[in-house]
């Protein structure tokens, strides 16, 4: 393979210093190379040039072989390049341009040389050659066509799969560097399409910050997600020679792109195969690759993640109740639980990835369903549940931003242990939701336990109002009439032994509190009188 050897002739010396013994045995090769293509340069010889060339004469004034190396200059190249027998033939015009771009050093006929050795010999030997050549230029005064030129000869030098190394070596090289920063907006369309793109990734991964400075990556999100997947193409061996943090950094930015291509590319499989599974952040990063392929939908790619991530020590709970949810029933979005019967149900939101409650329409009423759901969407009240998402209502269910488990299933479990205080506190949350509906002119038909979520265990006062069915929106003087009935049978529920199952209020309470208590509840009256009660028998 021909090789670019940078001259050792120093022509920046005085004319009259005689050349060192390794510069003559340099320009004893550059006066072969003349003689063996004399006809093809077709220079114009005196004599003591011609004795030199002949090598009659050994080669030691300076500025005789200074002014005979400038006749090898860049427009006797291109001149020679148009005759045979180096015009047709690819090895031979790759073999002049070695030795001619040693003598003249002149970025074009360097790159003209890279361009014949990519169309005469194999990739790895161009790689090799155009990693050779590059030391060779000074890139600070290169302009934006050199530099096209450079990069398209890189896509032919280099396999597919190698570029991207090519590029973060070639990144590596401060002058490079600058040079690419400053005309990277000049580029050729087709050598930008392909390279910005893969320095975006080289930014994205912190090459750029490596020589002391940081700065954030110059192109958009949609730039940045087509390098990776030009470093996904790569094969398997060649992602696990990359560094640790350099393969830990390419997973991050992908996981970090809103682009579900990416995330179910072999490539990112791959990657991630090729990190050590019980890692110091490994785990939670394959817990992060695993919870965005659930949100992108990829379950099965999900369900492997997490069954492998299983296995590792450094495995955290939620991988467990992740997958737990994968294997469930699923219906649209949502991961079912066990069916608690009619009203809410325990579910988990995949594309949320977040525990929910939810609600499906009955048979036959989706009309009525959506109406109030679109109730429920505009209370926007203290302990009411958020409504989420915006196209569920069309599929017969909805689902609300609270975790936690029915009322009533939890009294039903006999595991509500009671005392008078928490029934007091549970009372007071149940009364000022209720109360808080009838503000906004909304009024249930009734305040059974089953519509209420207990989002905490130790928190009685922790309830939030999720089931909404049948709710009506009334003039203010109506639904201050219904927000006082159901007040009042929520509170005297919550305050019954067992609770919403006994008959009598719980004796633990203060006896001049249960008193007025029963007398209010017997002739119901405006919320915040029943509020201002508990409130009295709390403190007592």
């Amino acid at each position: 393979m021909p090789r670019v050897k940078r001259s050792l002739v120093d022509t920046s010396l005085p004319a009259d210093q005689p050349l060192d013994p390794s510069e003559i045995k340099e320009m004893q090769r550059h006066l072969a190379f003349i003689k063996r293509h004399r006809s093809l340069l077709r220079l114009r010889l005196n004599a003591k040039e011609a004795l030199l060339v002949e090598g009659t004469r050994p080669p030691s004034h300076r500025g005789t072989c200074q002014y005979l190396l400038s006749k090898i200059d860049k427009g006797t190249i291109r001149a020679a390049l148009e005759r045979e027998p180096v015009k047709s033939n690819p090895q031979a015009r790759a073999r002049f341009l070695a030795d001619a771009a040693g003598i003249s050093g002149d970025l074009d006929v360097l790159l003209g040389f890279l361009e014949a050795l990519c169309a005469s010999a194999g990739s790895a030997d161009a790689g090799r050659a155009f990693t050779r050549a590059v030391g060779r230029i000074d890139f600070e005064e290169i302009s934006a066509a050199r530099l096209s030129r450079l990069l398209d000869v890189m896509q032919a030098a280099f396999d597919e799969r190698e570029l991207a190394g090519a590029l973060f070596g070639l990144l590596g090289n401060p002058g490079f560097y600058a040079a690419f920063d400053r005309l990277a907006g000049e580029l050729k369309p087709d050598v930008a399409q392909r390279f910005v793109p893969l320095r975006s990734v080289y930014e994205a991964i912190g090459g750029g910050g490596r020589r002391g400075r940081r700065r954030e990556p110059s192109q958009p999100a949609e730039g940045l997600a087509e390098g990776l997947r030009i470093m996904f193409a790569a094969p398997t061996s060649m992602l696990a020679a990359y560094p640790l943090e350099v393969r830990l950094s390419l997973l991050d930015s992908a996981l970090r792109q809103d682009d579900d291509s990416l995330l179910c590319h072999p490539g990112l499989r791959s990657l991630v195969e090729t990190l050590p599974q019980d890692g110091e952040g490994v785990a939670a990063l394959g817990l992060r690759v695993a919870r965005q392929q659930v949100r992108a939908g990829l379950y099965e790619q999900a369900r492997e993640r997490l069954r492998q991530l299983r296995r590792s020590p450094r495995a955290s709970a939620e991988v467990q109740t992740l997958l737990r949810w994968l294997e469930a029933p699923r219906r649209g979005p949502l991961a079912l639980g066990e069916d608690q019967g009619p009203g809410l149900q325990q579910a988990f939101h995949l594309e949320r990835l977040r525990p929910v409650v939810v609600r499906f329409a009955q048979d036959g009423q989706a009309e009525r369903f959506a109406a109030e759901r679109r109730l429920q969407a505009r209370a926007c009240l203290p302990g009411v549940a958020a409504v989420l998402g915006g196209q569920e209502a069309r599929d017969g269910f909805a689902a609300y931003a609270v975790h936690g488990r029915r009322l009533d299933t939890v009294f039903a479990e006999r595991r509500a242990r009671l005392s008078g205080r928490e029934a007091l506190r549970l009372a007071l949350a149940g009364v000022r939701i209720l109360r808080a509906l009838g503000l906004a002119g909304l009024v249930l038909p009734d305040a059974l336990p089953r519509r209420f979520v207990l989002t905490g265990p130790q928190d009685w006062g922790g309830i939030v109002l999720a089931d909404l069915e049948g709710v009506r929106a009334l003039e203010v003087e109506q639904a201050a009439a219904g927000a006082r009935h159901c007040a009042a049978a929520f509170c005297r529920g919550a305050l019954l032994f067992p609770p919403f199952k006994g008959k009598n209020l719980r004796r633990e309470i203060p006896v001049a509190a249960r008193l007025a208590l029963e007398r209010a509840l017997a002739e119901p009256g405006p919320p915040w009188e029943l509020e201002a009660l508990l409130i009295e028998a709390m403190a007592g």
